[in-house]
Parts: structure tokens; C-alpha cells; sequence
């Protein structure tokens, strides 16, 4: 027979040569997905590993033993999922761990792929049967997309899976503007103002802490926050924002 022993993608045929030097050959069957047939072409394709059993009979009546191959092939593209992180995640580090899963019913996934922005891949690692990590490193703050591909054993690959991602490593700042640093204050009102910034992520909220002990969250526009403490009494008030 002229079988390919590997993987194929592609629906193919398989041919088979008997021979016989002496009365010749009569016939010869062979037996695909449990059906026999007569003939030497055989024909593949619908995805799977085939067990193939054939014998010649010749003019004499003599009949060859069985012979066994095995036809594969794989036309169906393997899967793979980023599951951490998930889609518009914050992330405030430039290392991460991806996790995600990976599948192949037929020849098997060879290797899953990752990289930043489509640019270039990298091999994950293949922790088990059905699951992969890699341990991903950010260049900077940025907004970046992962792409997730797999390959099987057969050079099938799958479409990339992907997820965009916020990293923001830089700490937010924040200013107190209004009053001024030891004003004086003839009001137990006091009226706080001040500004935020960051450049990443954006600020998520501003806090008060008056006398290294009691925390308030102030209020805030789209550049500055403000806030009414009521002190409880006279006396020297130490306000911090963060």
C-alpha cells in the first residue's frame, strides 16, 4: 500500500498493490468502519483514526493474512481559551500568569501560542490534559491585546482567542489646593478641594484621612475632589489626601 503514516489534513486515497507470481491475483477485500469491501482504493475522508484490515485471494485459492493500517486524519481545528485574565481586566503589575484550556479530539494539541499584540508567540505551558499557563511580562503601562492560538499534531491551528488588557503599575497622585497648608479658619466647616490625576486606569476614588486616623472618601468631578469635613471642635486639624 502507499499509506502515509502521518497526520493528514486533507481527504486522500489509499491504493493497494497486490501481487501474485504464480496463478495471480483474484481479488482482494478489505474492511473500513466495520464494512467490507472489494477493491484496492480506498478512500478517506471523515476525520479519525482508521483501522483498516485487508487480504488477497489469488487464482489458486491461497489467501493472504491480514494486514492492518491505520489511516489518520485531522481537518478540524483544534480550540484553546484565555480564561485568566478576563476581557478589559485591570492589571497593576507587568507580570501575570495566563491561564486558560485547550482541546483536540483527533491528533491531539501540539502546542499553545501566546502573544502580546499579535506581534511575536511563545510556547505556554501545557499543564495537563486539558489546561496551560505562561507567565506573560508587560512592557510598561499600556493597554495591550493577548492572542491565544493552538496547533495539533496535525499542523491544524486554531483561530486566535483573545483579550485586552489595562496595565497600570504608576500610583495615582493626589493634591489638597484649598485651604492652604496652617490656614487659619474661623468655621468648624471646613471646605476641602483638591485635584487627582493618573494616567493609566484613572483614579477610583480619594481619601481623607484627618489626624492620621479617621478616613472619609471625598467627593469628585472629572479633575478635582472636594469635601465638608465638620470638625468637632477648635483645635489644629492634620487632613492627608491619597
Amino acid at each position: 500500500d502507499d499509506l502515509n503514516t502521518e497526520w493528514q489534513t486533507n481527504d486522500f486515497n489509499i491504493t493497494l498493490t497486490p501481487s501474485d507470481a504464480t496463478s495471480g491475483v483474484k481479488y482482494t477485500e478489505y474492511n473500513f468502519n466495520g464494512i467490507d469491501y472489494n477493491g484496492t482504493s480506498i478512500s478517506i475522508n471523515q476525520d479519525g483514526n482508521w483501522t483498516i484490515t485487508y487480504k488477497t485471494t489469488d487464482n489458486a485459492g491461497n489467501i493472504e493474512d491480514i494486514k492492518t493500517i491505520y489511516a489518520l486524519l485531522d481537518k478540524t481545528n483544534p480550540t484553546a481559551t484565555l480564561d485568566n485574565p478576563i476581557d478589559e481586566q485591570n492589571i497593576a503589575s507587568l507580570t501575570y500568569e495566563l491561564q486558560g484550556t485547550f482541546n483536540d479530539n483527533l491528533s491531539g494539541v501540539q502546542q499553545v501560542l501566546v502573544s502580546l499584540d499579535n506581534i511575536d508567540y511563545n510556547s505556554a505551558t501545557l499543564v495537563n490534559a486539558t489546561n496551560w499557563d505562561y507567565n506573560i511580562v508587560f512592557p510598561g503601562d499600556n493597554d495591550y491585546t493577548i492572542y491565544v492560538k493552538a496547533t495539533d499534531n496535525a499542523a491544524n491551528m486554531s483561530g486566535a482567542t483573545t483579550r485586552t488588557v489595562h496595565v497600570d503599575v504608576t500610583k495615582p497622585v493626589s493634591a489638597i489646593t484649598s485651604p492652604n497648608n496652617n490656614a487659619d479658619i474661623n468655621s468648624h466647616a471646613l471646605n476641602l478641594i483638591g485635584t487627582y490625576f493618573d494616567a493609566g486606569t484613572g483614579v477610583q476614588k480619594v481619601v481623607l484621612i484627618i489626624n492620621d486616623s479617621e478616613e472619609i472618601q471625598a467627593d469628585k468631578n472629572t479633575e478635582n475632589w472636594y469635601y465638608t469635613y465638620n470638625a468637632s471642635a477648635d483645635g489644629n486639624y492634620n487632613i492627608k489626601s491619597k
